[in-house]
């Protein structure tokens, strides 16, 4: 029989998670495992009401019906999520594993935060002489941006740099933060020789209003991130970040779930190396196939919107294959035209198109 694995996150549409999931993914169809998955969009910058609405998505599942559970941690710390998840865990002593994320009794596979972020400060300052950096934040009190923040310090201690706290951007992880932030903050400060942002979506908004305003990158002032998202690669310039692997981590994480339902022994926390990823928004040169993944994510520029409008259409026809039809069987028939003389390019081989209960009602009054 096939297991049954819950997984929580936050944030649908994170490029993170997208990558991320790619890992749970390849793992899942070589374990012959079911996935669901539970997401919330919960932020620090939303009311608390539509915070506590969010975290109630955690309570739709119902752990006793799962072999195991996949917690995405970095992702789940806006809200307390993580804590809600973790009580339930033990009380139900479930098989667990949280990614990227210590929580106690919980085994963890997650990334050395340190050691990339120190190795990309010391690049900056060994080799492109930079000597005033500015710290762009994640939201304070989160395990991740303060060890990537304790490298940063360190790392200028160690050249004789002044730790001078004051060049500081609290950015909450957040491109929409960092970008309504920046101006002032430049206006107040004036222009360090480098940026260090703790993520790389902060980053891009970093570099984003920087262009915006005039500013040519990395001549006037370097920026760099941490993740290594596929994004950061196809921006011009393309972005000095560090490397965490995100979908192999995934894959180690929930193949270690697997093994725990099993019946393999708990291995507490499991750290791998992030490491420094040189490009040209420091100031470094990047490879041919980089340069042509950025041509083409220029290219996408133009194709992206006549990517959308062919799926208005596709949904046009959708519509249309099941207006005016008054019995379930004339939807089907209806719909079955549709699929046969178009491409399910969007649904895929295998599907299920789901009719509301009070729809399905409708109909046969109204016949």
């Amino acid at each position: 029989m096939k297991k049954k694995i819950a997984a929580f996150a936050n944030g649908w549409s994170d490029e993170y998670l997208i990558e991320a999931l790619k890992g749970v993914k390849k793992s899942a169809e070589e374990k012959d495992a079911d996935v669901y998955l539970f997401i919330n969009y919960s932020s620090a910058d939303k009311q608390d009401e539509n915070v506590q609405g969010e975290v109630n998505i955690l309570n739709l599942a119902n752990l006793e019906d799962y072999d195991g559970v996949l917690l995405f941690g970095n992702t789940l710390n806006n809200a307390g999520e993580l804590p809600i998840l973790s009580e339930k865990i033990r009380k139900l002593d479930k098989p667990a594993v949280c990614l990227e994320y210590e929580v106690d009794g919980i085994d963890c596979v997650c990334t050395d935060n340190y050691s990339g972020m120190y190795e990309l400060v010391d690049h900056l300052i060994t080799e492109h002489d930079v000597r005033k950096i500015a710290w762009v934040s994640g939201i304070s009190g989160n395990k991740e941006n303060e060890e990537r923040h304790r490298a940063v310090t360190e790392c200028m201690k160690k050249h004789g740099l002044p730790d001078d706290s004051k060049y500081t951007l609290q950015g909450d992880w957040s491109f929409y933060v960092v970008q309504d932030k920046l101006g002032k903050w430049l206006q107040q400060y004036g222009l360090p020789d480098a940026f260090v942002c703790a993520n790389d979506v902060m980053a891009m908004g970093v570099m984003a209003y920087l262009i915006n305003n005039g500013y040519n990158l990395p001549k006037d002032v370097i920026v760099t991130g941490f993740d290594n998202l596929k994004s950061t690669g196809t921006f011009v310039p393309a972005l000095t970040t560090v490397e965490r692997k995100w979908t192999e981590r995934s894959y180690d994480a929930f193949s270690h779930l697997i093994d725990l339902i099993d019946g393999s022994p708990k291995a507490g926390v499991q750290s791998f190396p992030s490491y420094l990823l040189a490009r040209e928004s420091c100031g470094c040169r990047i490879s041919d196939e980089m340069k042509r993944e950025q041509m083409s994510s220029i290219n996408k520029v133009y194709t992206v919107p006549i990517e959308c409008k062919l799926f208005d259409w596709h949904l046009s026809g959708l519509d249309e294959a099941t207006t005016g039809q008054f019995t379930l069987e004339d939807i089907h028939d209806g719909l079955e035209k549709f699929f046969k003389d178009g491409i399910a390019q969007y649904e895929g081989d295998t599907f299920c198109i789901c009719l509301d209960e009070g729809f399905v009602d409708s109909i046969y009054e109204t016949g």
